[in-house]
């Protein structure tokens, strides 16, 4: 099977509106108040709405699930999904992207009454030309996925002489291996930043810990099998490793003698990792 049957390019854009804003004449009366020069930045918060916190945490969530499920591939911000999980990727991405869309929307229809308590809030400092115009707010927030095939060699179409196709498609042919490589790469930092995290928490015996120690080794356990589309003997060696790692949180915190011994297991593991 062709890695272009087995994985896709995706590519996840989004933009929001931060309602904020640098004031160069407030930022100059600080300094003259202070008889300073170059001391800083004053950044006005142009408005506080729960709703526009909620935008950019959906905005966040939907970053943070892409990166899980994806590889990274270009330097123009695609990425590669695996086929195996394109509807479970396509259905969370959907979801996230109606609430978004849901709360841009409300915050559209408080947009005016927002505006009305900033110029209270900010006093002298209100600007109406900081503001967009209200018919134009709702461009301000937009979340799209975009999907496209991965081109090989033997894709290439174009009117010229064979030795120049030839050395074409090698050079194409070397840069898929290249991004091939790196999307193993980072399936092997993820495991080496998890497993290390583990290690070093375990490692102080006083430190306090969250299940989610435990729970982002099996997340990895359980998602890196689908992402590693090219079968990858090193990634599997090390999925089936860390497996030894998904143990019980409580029995971390309640037995020392465990706790110790799942450390130098983490330790062990990176090293071979």
């Amino acid at each position: 099977m062709s890695l272009k049957e087995k994985v896709m390019i995706v590519n996840l854009t989004i933009s929001q509106w931060s309602a904020r804003k640098y004031d160069a004449k407030a930022s100059k009366e600080v300094e003259a108040a202070h008889n300073a020069r170059e001391a800083g930045r004053f950044n006005k918060s142009l408005l506080q709405s729960d709703t526009l916190k909620e935008i950019g945490k959906v905005a966040n969530q939907m970053r943070t699930l892409h990166y899980e499920k994806t590889l990274p591939w270009g330097d123009n911000g695609d990425r590669i999904l695996s086929t195996e999980i394109y509807f479970e990727y396509i259905t969370q991405v959907g979801q996230l992207t109606l609430a978004f869309n849901q709360a841009a929307e409300q915050f559209v229809t408080e947009y005016t009454s927002l505006k009305e308590d900033a110029k209270l809030r900010l006093n002298t400092l209100y600007s109406e030309t900081d503001y967009p115009a209200e018919w134009k707010i709702r461009d301000k927030f937009k979340a799209h996925v975009g999907f496209m095939p991965v081109a090989e060699s033997d894709d290439l179409r174009v009117d010229m002489s064979e030795d120049v196709l030839i050395a074409m498609r090698g050079q194409i042919t070397q840069e898929m291996n290249t991004r091939v490589g790196n999307a193993i790469n980072e399936m092997l930092d993820r495991i080496r930043t998890a497993v290390k995290h583990m290690a070093d928490t375990l490692t102080e015996t006083d430190k306090v810990f969250r299940d989610s120690l435990v729970g982002n080794i099996q997340n990895l356990v359980e998602t890196l099998p689908l992402l590693n589309f090219n079968n990858d003997v090193k990634v599997n060696d090390a999925i089936r490793i860390i497996g030894s790692l998904c143990v019980d949180p409580d029995k971390l915190r309640n037995n020392p003698a465990f706790r110790k011994a799942i450390a130098g297991k983490a330790k062990q593991i990176l090293l071979n990792i």
